[in-house]
């Protein structure tokens, strides 16, 4: 309900799994700590299809890919990056290769493996800095180079896929909530 606000991607080529739309809770004077707050609500993005936010950020990079005709997507993953770009290639019958931080959860690395993406470890990814930048700088490059969209969840690197999280803040407008901070 936000294609227009959004990168343009024709109807045919948007990639969705239900993404979106997800209930906000009031925890207002509830988490110490925040009592000077005037309201504070989370926003359950653990109800989207793959269990984060990340499900917008992947829905919007495998739509880019279709309505582009890449391979698919490239990127680095912990764990929930990986799960939900892994389920969006899959639906859009495209490719996901994932450099998959070594030592992510299991459960994390058999989700991705389950929807047929490719999985490198990479050792340092993810720990050290340095290594983490330099390998986020090879990924996009090599995702431009081999005709993949690059799914690395960093405005730098891939802001169009990233400008899937401004639907967070349009959903709690919505409901009539003028967030100062999402």
């Amino acid at each position: 309900r936000f294609a227009d606000r959004l990168p343009e991607v024709a109807r045919q080529h948007r990639v969705t799994l239900g993404e979106g739309s997800t209930p906000h809770l009031d925890v207002t004077g509830l988490i110490a700590g925040t009592e000077t707050l005037g309201r504070l609500e989370l926003k359950m993005e653990d109800r989207n299809p793959t269990g984060s936010f990340k499900s917008r950020v992947a829905a919007m990079a495998l739509s880019i890919a279709q309505e582009r005709k890449l391979r698919g997507a490239l990127g680095t993953s912990s764990g929930n990056g990986g799960a939900a770009t892994a389920a969006y290639a899959a639906a859009a019958g495209l490719e996901a290769v994932l450099l998959v931080l070594k030592g992510a959860l299991p459960s994390k690395v058999r989700e991705i493996r389950a929807h047929g993406a490719r999985v490198v470890e990479v050792d340092g990814l993810g720990h050290d800095a340095d290594a983490t930048i330099r390998t986020a700088y090879l990924v996009a490059e090599a995702a431009e180079r081999y005709g993949f969209t690059p799914m690395l969840t960093a405005v730098r690197f891939a802001p169009e896929a990233m400008s899937a999280l401004k639907t967070i803040e349009w959903e709690s407008a919505e409901g009539g909530a003028t967030p100062d901070a999402v």
